[in-house]
């Protein structure tokens, strides 16, 4: 069922089946009873849960220490600046041959640049 609130006073929707105020109370005991319910469950289930974690932490030797740590980044290998394999001849830029080729030989024989 759809209600909405319009100027403080609740409005059914066209269709719907329209409720009396004891059944909308009665809805939301229900609901806070529900709430209050979810509430000792999960309170229940959350000391078996934390009984878990720590019976596993003592398995794989984790302290507590081990959890805030962050972990430790792989760094890439370093590569060394690569040997200038073009140059331009109105500029004097010089381009390696890696990455993006430059304008000036774009769309142009690449062995008239060469350095040799």
């Amino acid at each position: 069922m759809i209600i909405s609130a319009y100027e403080n006073k609740l409005v059914f929707i066209q269709g719907l089946p329209a409720m009396n105020k004891s059944e909308y109370q009665t809805l939301l005991a229900e609901r806070d009873a529900l709430d209050k319910q979810l509430v000792e469950v999960m309170l229940a289930e959350r000391g078996s849960a934390l009984s878990w974690i720590v019976e596993q932490m003592v398995l794989f030797d984790i302290d507590s220490r081990d959890l805030y740590r962050r972990p430790v980044k792989v760094s890439r290998k370093q590569t060394r600046p690569v040997a200038a394999k073009y140059r331009d001849p109105v500029t004097g830029t010089t381009w390696s041959g890696r990455g993006k080729s430059p304008r000036w030989i774009q769309g142009k024989n690449r062995d008239d640049f060469l350095i040799r």
